[in-house]
């Protein structure tokens, strides 16, 4: 019997995803160079490891019945390698597949096959220089967003520019410079290779799908979210979305397209602009499991992560019906301190909130250390109780 499940990347996804996989039998191993990694602490093991590593992905990966991956840094010429091992009898099953992978994680490169199929996205461009983005800036106008094309998560490698002065410090900070020299004319060499640059929308909404499509080109969606960015991290994410019936089919559209051309398989999500015309503008796809689900954990029929596993392993998909609306609200470090959890009496005393602690043992400015997900009928009466739940957490003394 194939049981064996291999993540590569041992974060909160990987963390979820394992505690999803346990309850229908199978074994889950995980690859992540942290020691204590929070999928570690809920996986049957866990293998030491770089996951960018081509030799170390395909060491882990000769055991396995399955691989699939929560992180997007993943070793991709390995999980190809592998991919091409089983269609040629190799008993490991790759999903999601890596050509998805290699198109996803490059942002420029999305926003290029997305074009390519006439799918809805905002102004942006290659850079190979100063002046191409000062041209940008001509052309498009103030503000406008400078990204990292890899590597990029949780409002890292974002950067808006608001002014031609700003530009400098925007390359700066998303580490473009190579050099430094004394002279006031030329401080610094930028480095333009891992960098696009992205016109700014002027939304109404911030929107996001979760989204599954199996072997067979079957497709399910989960209600469409609202989501709310603060310093470019979500913050809080409200399920179903506030919006009409012709923007959720246009949502849902745009998802089949998007998994069509990236011949996707198992859960992915994307995330989207409605602009203050009506418009819906994809904004990035992620090929996982995706922060603005977690609230599918609680609120639907079957998880995310439920229905990951059963994509991977060739498991009839579940229901995405929502048993009730929610709220989610993502719990974030403000310092760096050793973890200390304080008042989770107080946020479980709360009638229908749930509380979700990953497991890492050090916070961090603005990094992810939980989430906590409250359902009730009335989006407002559940978005006062998450606040409140929110409060009374404290991470640290």
């Amino acid at each position: 019997m194939k049981n064996k499940i291999g993540i590569i990347g041992g974060g909160q996804l990987g963390r979820m995803l394992s505690l999803a996989a346990k309850p229908l039998g199978f074994e889950v191993h995980i690859l992540d160079p942290k020691e204590n990694c929070p999928a570690s602490q809920v996986a049957d093991k866990h293998t030491v490891g770089d996951f960018k590593d081509k030799e170390a992905v395909l060491d882990f990966a000769s055991d396995m019945d399955f691989i699939t991956y929560e992180i997007e840094s993943a070793n991709t010429e390995a999980i190809e390698e592998i991919y091409n091992k089983h269609h040629n009898n190799s008993k490991t099953r790759v999903i999601p597949y890596p050509k998805s992978l290699e198109l996803v994680k490059d942002k420029f490169k999305q926003k290029d096959l997305f074009a390519k199929y006439h799918i809805p996205v905002s102004n942006y461009r290659e850079i190979k220089s100063r002046e191409d983005i000062v041209n940008f800036a001509h052309e498009h106008g103030y503000p406008f967003m400078l990204k990292a094309r890899l590597n990029a998560y949780d409002g890292r490698g974002n950067a808006v520019i608001n002014y031609a002065s700003e530009i400098d410090n925007a390359l700066i900070q998303l580490g473009a410079n190579k050099s430094s020299s004394s002279h006031l004319e030329d401080t610094y060499l930028f480095d333009y290779s891992n960098l696009y640059l992205e016109s700014f929308v002027d939304f109404d909404k911030e929107l996001a799908i979760v989204a599954v499509r199996s072997v067979d080109n079957e497709m399910k969606f989960y209600p469409v979210v609202e989501t709310v960015q603060e310093d470019n991290i979500c913050n809080l994410a409200f399920a179903p979305a506030l919006v009409t019936d012709t923007v959720i089919e246009e949502v849902k559209l745009i998802a089949t397209k998007a998994a069509e051309a990236l011949d996707y398989v198992s859960v992915f999500a994307i995330e989207f602009f409605l602009s203050k015309s009506g418009d819906v503008i994809l904004n990035e796809i992620a090929p996982r499991v995706h922060n603005s689900g977690h609230f599918t954990i609680e609120a639907c029929k079957t998880s995310q992560f439920e229905q990951h596993i059963r994509a991977l392993t060739n498991l009839p998909l579940g229901s995405t019906e929502l048993i009730s609306p929610a709220v989610m609200v993502n719990i974030l470090a403000n310092k760096v301190a050793h973890l200390d959890i304080y008042g989770r009496d107080e946020v479980l005393a709360l009638e229908n909130t749930f509380l979700h602690i990953y497991g890492k043992d050090m916070c961090k400015p603005a990094r992810k250390m939980g989430h906590i997900t409250v359902l009730d009928q009335d989006l407002k009466l559940a978005l006062n109780k998450a606040k409140l739940a929110a409060s009374k957490l404290k991470l640290h003394g």
